[in-house]
């Protein structure tokens, strides 16, 4: 059973609004929109968790859904949140082959963002996620997007905390003081957040170590 219209209308509504904050923010998400997103991805999950038999459009329509969700939250460094959406996505992708024998046209583009998103904090195989994809992909499509995330990543560190429910359950809170709070923007502003956001931070009993403190030969303007 896909969307109804009442359904399609709010998520319509939704995505205009993130667009338009988008375009005010220069392209930027902030802790502001996400109630937003979670209202999205609630309203996607509660319609694919309802048990009906599976619905091709439903399916669709889900899978662009969580991806633009997922995305979004990398933008906003919330890559702990992102990668569970795009996992399922991918679930998503296998249940729409099963069904339909119908592949989505981004599918390894969006193999390579959940690569990138679960390894942001931690080494991760993501041997979940390969297996998931053998029911749509081929294997060498699979091996060839694997071996391209572990030819192009990064090493730069980023604190685990942020994986944490804790840290999940106040840095919206956090997030919204700083800028309340803030005195410089834009270039070097980065060294005045990362600074109060540790000592907000440490007020709630999390430790959290900035890119300065993980990262000391880089440089950080």
């Amino acid at each position: 059973m896909p969307f109804t219209d009442k359904e399609k209308e709010r998520l319509s509504e939704l995505l205009e609004i993130l667009e338009n904050a988008k375009k005010e923010k220069r392209g930027e998400l902030t802790y502001a929109e996400v109630g937003l997103l979670k209202e999205i991805e609630g309203m996607v999950n509660a319609r694919i968790e309802n048990g009906y038999e599976p619905d091709r459009d439903l399916l669709v329509d889900s899978i662009s859904i969580l991806r633009y969700v997922a995305y979004s939250y990398d933008m906003m460094g919330r890559q702990a949140v992102s990668s569970v959406c795009y996992k399922r996505a991918i679930q998503l992708m296998a249940s729409l082959y099963r069904s339909f024998e119908e592949r989505v046209d981004y599918d390894t583009e969006l193999l390579a963002a959940t690569l990138k998103a679960r390894n942001c904090y931690i080494d991760d195989s993501c041997d979940d996620i390969g297996v998931l994809c053998t029911s749509f992909m081929e294997k060498d499509e699979i091996d060839e997007t694997f071996c391209n995330h572990r030819a192009s990543r990064r090493i730069f560190r980023r604190d685990p905390v942020e994986m944490t429910p804790e840290y999940l359950a106040v840095i919206d809170e956090v997030e919204e003081r700083i800028e309340k709070n803030r005195r410089t923007h834009g270039f070097g502003s980065c060294h005045e957040t990362w600074s109060l956001k540790q000592e907000y931070l440490a007020e709630k009993g999390i430790a959290w170590r900035s890119p300065v403190q993980l990262n000391p030969r880089v440089r950080f303007d």
